[in-house]
């Protein structure tokens, strides 16, 4: 039992660095994430990536992030349930807004796949060596691409914006999220 408080203790912690450190930013883009529109908060999910755990990546911070009582494994599963924690709060804002209760849930559920898909993509191309704004631009272009070409049909039923099939675009998004993991350990989250 004691353990688990220790890792909520330690889940806490990252959070209030993450609101300590960059508060302006996510204050920004999650205002924008308020409206109750699928598009708007699939977008404004992707610009947080790249302003979270890619920025400390980028400007090679993730060694000081080690020095705190975090394991690289930690800290790329901390960042994502803070991503998660802000999609979240955010749709349960924007909830009131929907026609149906079940169309912001079907949203909600729409964007945690999206961040799931894209997180995962863009560290494992940060880790590949490829700088991780490039990196999450490189994975927008050609997912969206890939989605509309009849040629790959069949990518738009597990791509993490096109999401043609849900139950296959979460899978998707969950074994790239398991890679990048696998990736941001064995490099030690730098490039």
């Amino acid at each position: 039992m004691g353990e688990y408080v220790d890792y909520i203790n330690y889940l806490f912690a990252y959070f209030r660095k993450q609101f300590t450190e960059k508060s302006r930013t996510i204050v920004f883009f999650f205002i924008l994430m308020l409206f109750p529109s699928v598009d708007t908060k699939m977008f404004f999910g992707f610009l947080i990536i790249l302003f979270s755990l890619i920025s400390d990546i980028r400007h090679k911070r993730i060694d000081l992030l080690t020095f705190l009582p975090f394991t690289r494994k930690m800290i790329y599963w901390f960042e994502f349930l803070f991503l998660m924690f802000l999609v979240f709060l955010s749709s349960m804002v924007s909830l009131p807004f929907y026609d149906k209760l079940s169309s912001g849930f079907a949203d909600l559920l729409s964007v945690v796949i999206f961040i799931a898909g894209y997180y995962g993509m863009i560290i494992i191309l940060s880790m590949l060596g490829i700088d991780g704004v490039a990196a999450g631009f490189i994975v927008f272009v050609v997912d969206k691409m890939l989605s509309s070409f009849s040629a790959f049909k069949y990518y738009s039923f597990i791509s993490p914006s096109a999401q043609g099939n849900k139950l296959a675009a979460l899978i998707f998004a969950a074994v790239v999220l398991y890679f990048g993991q696998v990736m941001f350990e064995k490099k030690g989250g730098e490039r």
